[in-house]
């Protein structure tokens, strides 16, 4: 999957609590 700084900014909860969960998905 490929992850956007943008998308990062805009879902900055949402992506750090599925970077949290998922550390596999690290951008």
């Amino acid at each position: 999957m490929i992850c956007t700084c943008i998308d990062m900014v805009l879902h900055i909860s949402k992506v750090f609590l599925t970077w949290k969960l998922n550390p596999n998905s690290n951008c």
